[in-house]
């Protein structure tokens, strides 16, 4: 729609016009794209729909006019379907689109005959064999189909599973397999061979052996399939033979039960080489003796010897069963002769091992102990006199099960006291405890005190004696001393005097306290040391020995005013050397009463520091690779510095192999003064996953030749196989798959495996198809192969060409049709005579149709 004013001035009059013009077509809305479909190879027509475009106006709703409706059918090639619009000013809007119906075929060939899979055998060593069959064979509607394939009839194969495949493809390129698989088996019908079979075999048996061993490296036999098994043989190396000949058999056989022997002769021969058989030769003889003894008689069983001849003689023997010197080792040697010359010795050695082996002497065992205990109680506080013994070593260990006082349960308990020498010599005191029940529960006494054994000293008269108060009870609750001989804290006189205590309950029963004070006149004290020294402490330099040293004489005293100096190790002013030394004073009275002074005299050097430690690794944190055992770990060795240092003591050494956890590692270092420096640091392995896995036979590139006209291949391979010491990995990747078809060009294949540390590896190989040299009479594939443009890809480029050229010649068309509208509409303004000052509204007709297209 154009819409515009006119304004002039005629001689003073002024003239004002509004024209309206309509100009505008109809717009046209969902103009259908072009249609492109197929029919199937054999068919000549299609029905083909699409939604209808519609159009709007300002003038209202044009008017439709069309070539084809939906649904018609169309014929192969193609047809141009035709939309016009026209408005009530004529203006024309056309939707125009083709419908292009395409004969295909995408029907593959039909393949008949195509093979079972085979199974052939090939005999064990030989690797390929010729295998032959039917090829199959395809027909088509457009002909004959091409065909490839992977092997041909005839073809040799080798072992295992190969997988064979026909392709046949028609003029379309559509494509149909045959694929089956040939199988070869290896079999084994060669028996195996039997190598390092012995010869016959040469022995010489003695003069009245019933039979010897005979011995021989068994053979071996090889096969091809590396399978052989020992049947059976009619002796073993090391079987007893007799005299004579014999015939030995070895069956082998393979896994297909083919079989091979060897066989061999054992020949005995009867000789007399057999020496004078010695029975009853003595073992050496090593005689023990008792501490102090000096001499000792030794006795054995004279040897005797016997021979197949019947006829021995033995020469003198260097000794008889005699007394020996306990402190020398003596040979003993028999020499036995048989008629034929033939020796044979009995010889050995006597000889002495001074030891204690008399056990100490026990004294006093106590007897069997028969005691009761109430009803109702679980058992009773036994007590008895402690047993002594005597060892004339003067040492003696005691161990005991039970001590007196023990508490000990109903039944019978075993006592057993062990006294046990320095050598190792023991003898045991046994009694039995025997608890029996009763109800006769008299009241119990708690710190009845055993027999008290005192001394008292020489001239005393009196000794004032204490002793817990025994106490008792009883279950009724009402018990009561009725007796009681002493009191604790009574004077007693030497001599043996028994204490007494009676308890009863209100049944009667009546319990006692019995024991003995014994009091013994005796001189125990010992005399009494004035003034003993001090311990003496000294330093002096590195450099020198020792060092003089001197102090007061001890003084002593004592009640029987007689006393005499026992004992005396070092006496002051003598020279001591560095080190510690225990100067010791012994005094005894006429009763052996004995005090001792005792001091030391330190002697030290100035050096007093322990050795500096310089170098101390830290601890340390290591990984070692998940499945080893072993690492070697290094660090710096510690160092330490003092005036003289050493390293006393290195637990490990750097390099050394480590295993997996914690180990401690320590240094020791000592100077002169035995000061001690010390280095201690750990080393802790940590097991990690580091290694990515291991990929087993990854495959490598593959490359493939197709037929001209093809588009691609099915391509086959053996899967890689992986590894990992954790023992799982996991398929994280998989960029196709063995038996996809692939495409012409390089297609690149690739497999990723991870472990549980998310290590990963990678298998990658790449599949190449190639064209076949072309064939004659097929310029538009090669056209098209060469400028790498497919069909499809060639007929967009020409749609869209055809497109651009349609909207610039759209868009010069309407600026032409303004342009001219616009001189004829002045010109109409320029022609009108009814100039008055009033509007004028005139319609004008576009004079040209516009026409859309949706081709572009």
């Amino acid at each position: 729609m154009l819409n515009g004013m006119f304004v002039f001035n005629y001689f003073g009059v002024i003239f004002i016009c509004n024209i309206e013009v309509d100009t505008t077509p109809p717009v046209i809305n969902g103009c259908p794209g072009n249609k492109h479909t197929t029919t199937e190879l054999g068919t000549s027509m299609k029905s083909v729909t699409w939604i209808e475009p519609t159009a709007t106006d300002l003038s209202g709703t044009p008017s439709r006019t069309l070539s084809h409706e939906p649904g018609a059918s169309f014929t192969t090639g193609v047809t141009t379907v035709r939309y016009t619009f026209t408005d009530t000013a004529n203006n024309v809007a056309t939707c125009t689109f083709t419908v292009t119906l395409e004969t295909v075929d995408t029907t593959p060939p039909q393949i008949s005959g195509c093979p079972n899979n085979i199974q052939a055998s090939i005999e064990l060593g030989t690797s390929t064999k010729s295998v032959s069959w039917t090829e199959p064979t395809a027909t088509d509607l457009s002909g004959t189909p091409s065909r490839t394939r992977s092997h041909q009839p005839g073809t040799e194969f080798s072992i295992g599973v190969t997988d064979v495949g026909y392709t046949f493809a028609d003029t379309s390129n559509n494509v149909a397999t045959c694929n089956f698989s040939i199988t070869l088996e290896t079999v084994d019908t060669i028996p195996p061979e039997v190598v390092s079979c012995p010869s016959d075999i040469f022995k010489q048996i003695e003069l009245g052996t019933h039979s010897i061993p005979v011995y021989w490296s068994p053979p071996s036999a090889i096969d091809l399939s590396g399978n052989v098994s020992l049947v059976s043989q009619s002796r073993f190396p090391g079987d007893k033979f007799t005299a004579g000949r014999w015939t030995v058999v070895y069956r082998f056989a393979d896994g297909s039960e083919n079989e091979a022997s060897c066989s061999f002769g054992v020949l005995l021969e009867e000789v007399d080489t057999i020496a004078p058989l010695v029975e009853l030769c003595p073992d050496d003889i090593t005689q023990t003796i008792e501490l102090g003894a000096t001499s000792a008689t030794v006795s054995w069983t004279e040897p005797q010897a016997s021979d197949l001849s019947g006829n021995v003689t033995m020469s003198p023997r260097s000794r008889i069963p005699t007394t020996f010197s306990p402190f020398a080792e003596t040979p003993v040697k028999y020499v036995f002769e048989d008629a034929s010359g033939n020796e044979n010795t009995c010889e050995f050695f006597v000889s002495f091992e001074i030891v204690d082996t008399t056990p100490p002497d026990i004294i006093t065992c106590p007897k069997d102990i028969h005691t009761t205990t109430e009803v109702g109680t679980s058992g009773i506080s036994v007590s008895w006199s402690i047993p002594f013994a005597m060892d004339h070593s003067g040492i003696i260990l005691t161990s005991a099960t039970h001590e007196p006082g023990h508490m000990f349960p109903v039944g019978s308990t075993d006592v057993i006291y062990i006294f046990k020498d320095e050598s190792g010599n023991q003898d045991r005191c046994n009694f039995t405890v025997n608890i029996d029940i009763v109800d006769t529960i008299p009241p119990e006494i708690s710190i009845c005190s055993s027999d008290i054994s005192e001394t008292i000293e020489l001239g005393d008269v009196y000794k004032m004696i204490y002793w817990p108060e025994p106490e008792a009870f009883d279950n009724s609750k009402n018990v009561s001393l009725v007796f009681q001989s002493h009191y604790s804290g009574d004077y007693f006189k030497e001599g043996r005097t028994d204490v007494s205590y009676v308890f009863t309950d209100g049944s009667g029963n009546m319990a006692s306290c019995n024991f003995s004070i014994t009091l013994i006149a005796v001189d125990t004290k010992a005399p009494e040391i004035l003034e003993c020294p001090s311990d003496i402490f000294k330093t002096i330099e590195a450099r020198l020995f020792g060092f003089i040293v001197t102090w007061k004489e001890p003084l002593v005293t004592d009640a029987s005013g007689n006393t005499t100096l026992l004992v005396k190790t070092h006496s002051s002013g003598t020279f001591f050397t560095i080190g510690k030394t225990c100067v010791t004073y012994l005094f005894v009275d006429p009763s052996n009463n004995m005090a001792t002074c005792n001091f030391h005299i330190s002697i030290g050097v100035v050096d007093s520091l322990p050795p500096d430690i310089g170098v101390c690794p830290s601890d340390m944190r290591e990984t070692i690779e998940l499945g080893d055992s072993l690492t070697r770990v290094y660090w710096s060795e510690a160092e330490a510095f003092d005036s003289s240092v050493s390293l006393a003591f290195q637990s490990h050494r750097s390099g050394d192999y480590f295993t997996v956890g914690r180990t401690d590692v320590s240094y020791l270092f000592t100077d002169g003064s035995v000061d001690l420096g010390f280095c201690n640091f750990s080393i802790t392995l940590i097991s990690v996953d580091t290694k990515a896995p291991e990929i087993l036979e990854c495959p490598s590139d593959i490359f493939k030749t197709i037929e001209a006209g093809l588009f691609g291949s099915i391509v086959t391979w053996k899967e890689p196989l992986v590894t990992d010491a954790s023992g799982n990995t996991t398929l994280l990747v998989k960029k196709h798959s063995s038996g996809a078809f692939f495409t012409i060009g390089n297609t690149s294949v690739t497999y990723v495996f991870v472990d549980p540390s998310n290590n990963m590896a990678t298998c990658k190989f790449h599949i190449t198809i190639d064209m076949d040299v072309l064939q004659e009479g097929s310029l538009d594939s090669q056209t098209s192969s060469l400028i790498g443009l497919t069909y499809d890809q060639m007929t967009w480029i020409f749609i869209t060409a055809v497109g651009l050229a349609g909207l610039l010649s759209f868009c010069l068309i309407v600026s032409l049709v303004y342009i001219c509208k616009m001189f004829r509409r002045n010109k109409k303004h320029s022609d009108d005579t009814e100039l008055e000052d009033r509007n004028l509204h005139i319609p004008i007709a576009a004079p040209f149709d516009i026409e859309t297209s949706s081709t572009f």
